[in-house]
């Protein structure tokens, strides 16, 4: 869990820092992100949701994401 939380930061500051340089529209990466968890979700879901739990579109509690990690 703890391996998967620091793969997930550095990829979410690196997705913040090409949002900014291209000055993208950060919804629509939010979109990519999303499609691409769509593709990989049975192999990979564990990273996403690490991925997503850094992002301001997170959920208010990591309670709720950790118990969703732990099934």
């Amino acid at each position: 869990m703890l391996a998967i939380e620091a793969r997930a930061r550095p990829t979410w500051e690196r997705v913040v820092g090409l949002v900014g340089y291209f000055d993208l529209d950060p919804n629509r990466a939010l979109d990519i992100i999303l499609d691409v968890f769509s593709t990989h979700l049975a192999t990979h879901y564990t990273f996403f949701l690490a991925l997503l739990s850094c992002s301001p579109w997170a959920a208010r509690s990591k309670v709720a994401v950790e118990d969703m990690m732990n099934v």
